[in-house]
């Protein structure tokens, strides 16, 4: 091998410099600048400096195979930043379930928890199925409370789809509100009273716009993690695909907020079997569309003041 013995080469490793002069090499420190001399070969040292460049440019090729990598996700992002299914976007159907304050005759011992879907409720949840029935959803899920589920049911039965029971869709835990039922309370009376105090809480939810206005119920900061995780959760197991998910105007409202970023815990009211959408991906979130109703107009189910 050739060697060159007249021409000075510097190559610069950390803090040292590596001086071939001749047969001699120099390392020199470049902070102090004191100089020695070692006795080694020529190749040894410049095969030595070699892997060092080596290794310096795999270090620089790495950098630049990740700032490259980083600058395709953040351009992709730019380039979508509406959560394109095409590109992972996951599109969640928020559906709230139908009329569930039956009549007296309907009536199930218990409080509003337990009641089924009233005349009106069945007929609203057959108009949002016969809405969607074109739709591909890749799941159905629900909240485990009666009136969600029997929401459900007609939409998973016309697509062939399970409706799977999500314990975390479940409505927020209220606190007591109001006076209590007395004791003996008939149908009627006790009809008029779920009634009324579904009204109270909507007045009072609207008017404060946080659950922890009501003493005893569930924290506000803590039913919102719970609500956001929840649908984050069954999003990330459908990229690029759209599920319905079957729940309640508390549920909804605190999700919508998160996703439009308020503080407030309800901010709208939601109608019964109204749609509204959000697209999600990896923790990012854009609401689409808002307390869809058409079903109903349609279907003759909405009370439009004249």
């Amino acid at each position: 091998m050739a060697l060159r013995s007249s021409i000075t080469d510097l190559v610069f490793l950390s803090d040292e410099v590596i001086r071939y002069v001749g047969g001699r090499t120099e390392v020199r420190s470049r902070r102090s600048h004191t100089s020695w001399s070692a006795r080694a070969t020529r190749v040894g040292v410049r095969t030595k400096a070699k892997g060092a460049v080596a290794a310096n440019m795999d270090e620089q090729t790495v950098g630049e195979q990740r700032a490259a990598a980083h600058g395709e996700a953040s351009a992709r992002d730019e380039q979508d930043p509406f959560l394109s299914p095409k590109n992972g976007g996951t599109e969640v159907y928020l559906i709230r379930h139908g009329d569930a304050l039956p009549s007296p005759e309907d009536l199930l011992p218990g409080d509003y928890d337990t009641q089924n879907l009233s005349e009106l409720g069945r007929k609203q949840a057959e108009a949002v199925a016969e809405r969607l029935r074109g739709t591909r959803f890749a799941a159905i899920y629900t909240s485990p409370l009666g009136r969600a589920r029997q929401t459900a049911a007609p939409l998973a039965q016309q697509l062939g789809l399970e409706a799977e029971v999500v314990a975390d869709l479940r409505e927020i835990r209220l606190g007591a509100l109001g006076p209590s039922l007395p004791e003996g309370a008939t149908p009627d009376e006790v009809a008029a009273h779920l009634r009324e105090r579904l009204r109270v809480v909507a007045i009072r939810a609207a008017a404060a716009g946080y659950w922890s206005s009501i003493p005893g119920s569930e924290p506000s900061a803590a039913f919102r993690a719970r609500v956001v995780a929840v649908h984050d959760g069954l999003a990330a197991r459908h990229p690029g695909g759209r599920i319905a998910c079957f729940e309640h105007g508390g549920t909804i409202n605190t999700f919508v907020a998160a996703a439009l970023g308020l503080e407030r815990d309800f901010f709208f009211p939601v109608a019964n079997t109204a749609i509204s959408v959000v697209r999600l991906k990896a923790g990012q979130r854009i609401v689409l569309s808002l307390n869809d109703v058409c079903h109903l107009r349609e279907a003759g189910l909405l009370d439009i003041p004249e």
